[in-house]
C-alpha cells in the first residue's frame, strides 16, 4: 500500500508541476501516467484529493489576481454540469467519457494551433461551461475547456491560474459532498491516504517558479500544447 501510494505521489508531482504553471493539467497529466497501472476511477478519487488541497493553496497564494466577477458569471453553468458529471461516474465506463472528451479536445486544441485562435461567441460559453463540469464531475479533468472559455477573457497568465483554483476549489468540494452523500467517497480514504498530497506541495512552488518566468504570449500558445498532448496522451493510453 506504501509504495503504491508513494508511486501515486511521484506521478501526481509530475502532473501537477504543469498545474502550478498553467492553471490547470495537473490531472490530465498524472492519470496519463497512472494509467498504465491503475483503474482510471481510483485515480480520480485520489485525484479528488489531491486536486482539492491543490486549488486551495493556489486560491491562498494568489488571491489578489482572482477574477470573481468571472467566476461568478461561470460557476452556476459547471456546478450544473458537475452534479451531472459525478452521476456519469458512479453508472458509466470512464473509457466511454475519455474517448469523448479526448476527441473534443484534439479538435479544439488543433484549431487554435494550426489554423487560428479559437474565439468562442459568448453566447456559446455557457454550453462549454457547462460540458466542463460534466467532465470535471466525471473525471476531475474540465480544467483545460474552463481555460479556453477563460482565455477569451483575455486574462492574463497570473490572473487565469489564480480565477481556475478557485473554480477547482469549489467544483471539488461539491463533488465530494456529492460523492459522500452517495456513498461512493468514505472518510477512511482520506486517512488511509493523507500522505499522497505531501510531496506535490514541492511541485506547486517548483510550477509557479516556471510560471513567472514564461511570456504571456509564450504562455498563450502553450496552453493549447498543453491540451492537445494531454488529449492525445488520454485517447492513446487510457
Amino acid at each position: 500500500m506504501l509504495s503504491s501510494g508513494l508511486f501515486l505521489s511521484l506521478a501526481f508531482s509530475i502532473g501537477f508541476i504543469f498545474e502550478s504553471i498553467f492553471g490547470f493539467g495537473g490531472g490530465v497529466i498524472s492519470y496519463s501516467i497512472l494509467g498504465f497501472f491503475f483503474d482510471i476511477k481510483s485515480i480520480v478519487m485520489v485525484g479528488l484529493y489531491i486536486g482539492t488541497i491543490t486549488a486551495i493553496v493556489i486560491v491562498i497564494t494568489g488571491y489578489k489576481n482572482i477574477n470573481i466577477k468571472i467566476v461568478k458569471n461561470t460557476i452556476l453553468y459547471i456546478i450544473l454540469g458537475i452534479f451531472l458529471g459525478v452521476v456519469f461516474f458512479k453508472i458509466l465506463p470512464s473509457k466511454i467519457l475519455i474517448r469523448i472528451y479526448s476527441i473534443t479536445l484534439i479538435i479544439i486544441s488543433t484549431r487554435a494551433l494550426f489554423f487560428s485562435e479559437l474565439k468562442i461567441k459568448e453566447k456559446y460559453t455557457k454550453y462549454f461551461l457547462f460540458l466542463g463540469g460534466i467532465i470535471q464531475g466525471a473525471l476531475g479533468v474540465g480544467g483545460p475547456i474552463f481555460a479556453i472559455v477563460l482565455k477569451t477573457q483575455n486574462l492574463n497568465k497570473t490572473v487565469l491560474r489564480s480565477t481556475l483554483g478557485l473554480i477547482f476549489a469549489i467544483c471539488n468540494v461539491i463533488r465530494i459532498i456529492q460523492l459522500f452523500i452517495t456513498n461512493v467517497l468514505k472518510i477512511d480514504f482520506f486517512t488511509t491516504n493523507w500522505y499522497i498530497p505531501l510531496p506535490v506541495m514541492f511541485s506547486l512552488w517548483f510550477g509557479y517558479i516556471i510560471h513567472k518566468k514564461i511570456p504571456q504570449k509564450s504562455f498563450d500558445r502553450y496552453i493549447y500544447i498543453l491540451i492537445f498532448t494531454s488529449a492525445i496522451a488520454f485517447l492513446v493510453f487510457l
